[in-house]
């Protein structure tokens, strides 16, 4: 039994060293480079191309099977390049000997490609010059795979196994060019550099990824990658743990020249059910951090997915600067320093959903959900909510003409243009509700606002649209057509149990002329791109009662005393009582044609007075002509407290004209004399008409006492 053990070494010492005799022979008597033609020969009969190897070829045996060749390359598809479709300056390829030889199993080490250059192109009619190196697909379709032929899981086991003894790929310095002629699209990607570990199934391979890509006016970007990656036996798990890509952009049209992002996680995909669980996506860039839970898969419907949204707080105006932007002029500039964002998001059938959505805006909370079917629109439907916006905060300051008018020089002012992004209006697709719980516009506050939007190839429409304000109620529809170069704007309100005291006060800043509670309505319309155009082109009417009011900065019952006394060559009394006139009811309508407001029943009553006018303001031209009748139904007192009588059933005409913000009051004193007169004539007649009775009476009494004592 020794001796054929011993004879079994002798023979395999000896097999061994006849196999170790013959490789050295090889490599002596053997030059791979003279089998240089026969390689492109064979290759260009396979392929259609020629192959170049102008580089040596180098082979080495043992302990591995290696092949190393210079610089090769392979010619492109007729009809596309004349440089070659793919350039090598340098590859080194490696088999490990022995596991080849005794157990057929292929053991690479690192594949090296240095110098690589490839260069992929379309052409005008939409062919890929890398087509033709394709298998061909087979005519039809087969559902079932033939019985000697292995299941798909078996055949993903036995790649698996075969990477598995991948010794890992190392591209150095390669290059790939993009020219698609069809879309006039030229993109290079240059240098390209690749390091992967030697494959290990089911532990961690280190990638490593960096590039340089530039294009026709594109900007250039660098970007690096890195991950552990790890990857089961049947090819259906890949986990990427601590993945990180850093990217920068640079050019001229980019703002500040430069642009960077970091995208990390560690993501894990299905690959057999085409699904992805990404629970800690972190992106970064431009001072802005974005968190994102996402799961996705592949559906028949195509991609859906699901996840959490977060956006950490930032500085709107810090990003706008960062970005080359101006932020916009607003009255508070500590606005826009204050922005977050989360909620959840789903994806399904190219729709995107919002839900528990919450948006901040330095103190102001958004809340509610959203869909976004379109982008582009955009379109969507929402049910949205506002706690509470100051939108003056947001809007610039107000600006004061200068002189009152103009633009201070004497010249007019320049129109204010209205400037309406048209194809957007008319692109949007917008339906929803909209709630606020608070508003501050104008200097008026609101709350309990409630409305809903509709959009329709550029008509878009508040309606219905209601609010509580200065303990009343408003409830209206609000649109803009924007169908038209020139938008049209249409209002309808309706203002029940209104204080307006506040509510003058808080639109103007100043104190309110009018005091009362009342009801308001409109309906108008208008159209244009400036103010004064839209001011030009108001039309509509509306109607008025306010009641247990009283009107500031006119005293009427003073001002009948002063006229009477005037009248009546007497000075006016001094007087210290409040300037208003205090009414019971005001009333009203107005018809508005081309900017002109008209009045014509105008009707204030008091238990002192009653007033009735008519007239018109003239909004373009800033004007107005208006006459109030007074007339005193009751007794008005003097400064004294005496009553003055002479008073009672005097009208007396006032006349408001000039300028519409600051007119001329006066007593229309042609109307006021012809009616004094008018009195006086009256007066006197009577007073003649008396004496002339007096006089007969007297006349007849002397003349029958007169008869008696002639008779006597």
């Amino acid at each position: 039994m020794g001796k054929a053990v011993k004879w079994l070494l002798i023979g395999l010492g000896s097999l061994v060293g006849l196999v170790i005799i013959a490789l050295v022979a090889v490599l002596i008597l053997v030059d791979p480079n003279d089998y240089r033609d026969r390689i492109e020969a064979a290759v260009e009969q396979e392929t259609g191309r020629s192959l170049s190897i102008e580089g040596d070829i180098s082979l080495s045996i043992f302990p591995w099977l290696a092949l190393e060749l210079g610089r090769t390359t392979l010619a492109d598809a007729e009809g596309f390049h004349d440089d070659p479709f793919l350039e090598v300056d340098h590859v080194d390829v490696g088999v490990e000997l022995i596991p080849l030889l005794l157990r057929r199993e292929l053991v690479t080490r690192t594949v090296v490609l240095d110098g690589l250059t490839v260069r992929l192109m379309v052409d005008e009619q939409g062919r890929g010059n890398w087509e033709d190196l394709l298998p061909e697909e087979a005519d039809a379709e087969v559902d079932e795979p033939p019985a000697d032929e292995p299941a798909p899981e078996a055949e993903r086991r036995d790649l698996g196994r075969t990477l598995a003894n991948v010794g890992g790929l190392d591209v150095r310095n390669a290059r790939v060019s993009w020219d698609d002629r069809q879309n006039d699209l030229r993109v290079q990607v240059d240098p390209f550099n690749l390091n992967l570990d030697a494959v290990r199934i089911d532990e961690r391979m280190q990638l490593q990824l960096d590039w340089l890509m530039t294009g026709d006016d594109l900007p250039e970007i660098a970007g690096e990658l890195s991950s552990a990656i790890t990857v089961d036996g049947g090819l259906t798990q890949l986990a990427l743990d601590n993945l990180r890509l850093e990217a920068s952009a640079s050019g001229d049209d980019l703002p500040g020249g430069e642009i960077a992002a970091s995208l990390r996680g560690n993501p894990r995909v299905d690959l057999q059910n085409l699904a992805l669980d990404w629970p800690d996506l972190v992106l970064e860039t431009l001072g802005l951090r974005a968190e994102l839970a996402l799961q996705g898969r592949q559906t028949d419907a195509g991609p859906e997915g699901e996840g959490q949204l977060t956006v950490e707080a930032f500085n709107l105006r810090d990003l706008m600067d960062r970005l080359d932007l101006e932020a916009p002029d607003t009255a508070d500039p500590d606005v826009l320093t204050r922005v977050a964002l989360s909620a959840d998001i789903r994806w399904a059938e190219e729709v995107l959903h919002l839900t528990a959505l919450d948006w901040q805006l330095d103190d102001t909370t958004l809340s509610g959900e959203a869909s976004i079917h379109d982008f582009a629109g955009p379109g969507a439907r929402f049910d949205l909510a506002v706690d509470e916006i100051d939108l003056d905060r947001y809007l610039p300051e107000p600006v004061e003409a200068e002189n009152g008018e103009g633009n201070g020089n004497g010249a007019p002012a320049e129109p204010v243009e209205i400037e309406l992004p048209l194809e957007l209006l008319r692109g949007l697709d917008l339906e929803g509700e909209f709630r606020v719980d608070s508003l501050k516009v104008a200097g008026l506050r609101l709350s309990d606002i409630r409305t809903r939007l509709h959009t329709d190839n550029g008509l878009i429409r508040l309606d219905p649209t209601s609010a509580s304000l200065y303990d009343g109620s408003y409830q209206g529809r609000l649109e803009l057509d924007a169908r038209q170069d020139t938008p049209r704007y249409a209002l309808q309100a309706e203002l029940e149990g209104i204080d307006f005291d506040p509510l003058i006060t808080d639109l103007t800043g100043d104190e309110s002329l009018l005091l009362g509670r009342g009801n308001l309505t409109l309906d108008v319309t208008t159209r244009g791109n400036t103010v004064d155009a839209l001011t030009a082109a108001l039309n509509g009417d509306g109607q008025f009662r306010v009641t247990d009011g009283a009107v500031r900065g006119i005293n009427i019952a003073k001002m009948l005393r002063d006229a009477q006394d005037r009248l009546r060559g007497r000075s006016p009394e001094e007087s210290d009582e409040p300037v208003r006139t205090d009414f019971s009811e005001l009333t009203g309508s107005i018809v508005i044609n081309d900017g002109v407001v008209r009045n014509d029943d105008l009707s204030a009553q008091s238990p002192l007075i009653r007033v009735t006018g008519s007239g018109e303001a003239d909004l373009p031209q800033e004007t107005i002509d208006y006459r109030l009748r007074t007339a005193v139904v009751g007794t008005l007192e003097g400064q004294d407290g005496r009553p003055r009588e002479e008073l009672r059933g005097l009208t007396i005409p006032l006349r408001f004209r000039g300028d519409l913000y600051s007119p001329s009051i006066s007593v229309d004193l042609a109307e006021a004399l012809s009616g004094e007169q008018r009195e006086r004539l009256e007066r006197e007649v009577e007073r003649g008409r008396d004496r002339l009775d007096e006089q007969h009476d007297r006349l007849r009494d002397e003349a029958e006492d007169r008869l008696r004592g002639l008779f006597n």
